[in-house]
């Protein structure tokens, strides 16, 4: 049999008749069987196996072979990983990524050797290596920097990079890209850096794998520092009520990178020792007086500075400490401005009032002076050389009558009123008082009416 090929084996029979003499067949049989060697066949399940990291997974080859493999093994890159053909991989790494390949090994009967392989692939998807870029050094406050995020490696790309800033609370997003399609690279530029960007950045990256399960990745950790000149963040009272004896405790508080350097100071330009507590770039400086007495009182000055302040010392007059009552607390407190408003204002209302006071006594004397006249006697009218009263001129409306005196009954002419208000006839000898008269003449009835006439008026 020229080229056996291994559907060839199997048992074969010879058979071989004759014929004998009496014409009866004589038949003779002969079997054997054909044995086709072969190397080995190896094959795999699939053609590739994809996983993720984490994951666990098994490689298992099949091998057909006459005569039977005497050897089967599974290697990478030409490194056995299994002296048979199952090899269980536990919680695959992505080194465990590449190619595996399957061999087996067999003897002929002619102690020549058969060998046969397969190759399988093996996809592990994996979380990049993450890189976040920025500011080496500290920088100098509105400068700018520029700082970024970069992946290595990594299967599939992550379709999200995200620039994130550590806080108390939390992370807090500064930058993000996002894409489907894979993101590889994030740039975040700053064109002028301030001091509120101090702080711990990362990057983390968002990877989506073939499952569709989620996973995430961040980067170590860089800090970012913004140098600044100082700045006073907080200080104790431009003035503090203190009494004699009592503890008196100040505070200055700057804001500085490099941290400030402090120094109290006291009204004279004394050095004044100092507590001093750092956090973060914020110092913290406390004078404390134990017991207060006159040589402490007065102003305490809190200076600092920094290696950026241009060798300039800041300085801030903190105020004095004053014993409550005494002229300077009434002074530095503003209640001696407040006293002088008080006096100002009153003596302006003690004004007001005095001249309303005024005015409307000036009203009431003139109302006075108006109700006096309308309550008092009837005026005297003087007219020529005679007097006469406003009763005098009712009388000359009355019809005519004797006038009586104490000495009798005469007729009148003019009557003429003496100082003490007596009416005596003109022309008589004695000028005797009268209490009535009447007029006798067309003159003296003229000149009645006129004087009616002008009592009326008035």
């Amino acid at each position: 049999m020229a080229d056996v090929q291994r559907g060839s084996a199997g048992t074969y029979t010879c058979t071989a008749t004759n014929s004998y003499y009496d014409g009866s067949l004589g038949v003779g049989v002969k079997r054997a069987r054909l044995d086709v060697q072969y190397p080995p066949d190896v094959s795999f399940p699939q053609d590739s196996i994809l996983c993720k990291e984490g994951d666990n997974i098994t490689l298992e080859c099949h091998v057909t072979a006459n005569p039977v493999a005497n050897t089967v093994n599974l290697s990478k890159d030409g490194q056995v990983k299994s002296l048979g053909a199952v090899f269980d991989i536990k919680i695959v790494n992505r080194s465990d990524d590449g190619q595996y390949t399957c061999t087996a090994v067999n003897t002929f009967y002619d102690q020549t050797e058969g060998a046969g392989s397969k190759d399988i692939y093996v996809t592990v998807e994996h979380l990049p290596d993450v890189i976040v870029g920025g500011p080496e050094e500290a920088i100098m406050e509105y400068t700018g920097t520029t700082m970024s995020c970069g992946i290595i490696g990594g299967l599939p790309n992550p379709y999200q990079i995200a620039l994130m800033k550590m806080g108390q609370t939390g992370a807090e997003v500064i930058a993000m890209s996002t894409n489907t399609s894979g993101v590889t690279e994030l740039t975040y530029d700053v064109p002028a850096a301030k001091r509120e960007m101090n702080g711990t950045y990362y990057c983390n990256v968002t990877t989506r794998f073939y499952d569709q399960s989620e996973s995430y990745q961040r980067s170590d950790n860089i800090d970012v520092i913004v140098q600044y000149p100082p700045e006073l963040v907080d200080i104790t009272e431009s003035s503090i009520d203190v009494k004699l004896g009592e503890r008196a405790e100040l505070t200055c508080v700057v804001d500085a990178y490099p941290v400030a350097e402090v120094v109290w100071t006291d009204a004279n330009g004394d050095v004044v020792e100092s507590e001093e507590t750092v956090e973060g770039t914020v110092l913290t400086s406390k004078i404390i007086l134990d017991k207060v007495d006159k040589k402490t009182l007065g102003s305490y000055h809190c200076n600092f500075a920094n290696d950026i302040s241009n060798g300039t010392a800041h300085e801030k007059r903190l105020g004095k400490i004053t014993t409550p009552g005494s002229m300077e607390w009434f002074i530095d407190t503003g209640i001696i401005y407040a006293i002088i408003v008080g006096v100002i204002i009153l003596i302006l209302i003690i004004i007001l009032i005095v001249c309303c006071c005024t005015r409307k006594s000036d009203k009431e004397k003139e109302m006075s002076v108006s109700e006096r006249r309308s309550q008092r006697e009837p005026p005297k009218l003087y007219t020529e050389n005679y007097l006469f009263s406003i009763s005098d001129l009712a009388a000359l409306k009355r019809p005519p009558a004797d006038v009586t005196s104490k000495e009798g009954t005469e007729n009148l002419g003019m009557v003429r009123t003496a100082p003490d208000g007596t009416v005596n006839r003109k022309g008589s000898r004695n000028e005797t008082s009268l209490t009535t008269f009447r007029p006798q003449t067309r003159e003296d009835i003229d000149r009645a009416e006129r004087m009616r006439k002008l009592s009326d008026d008035v």
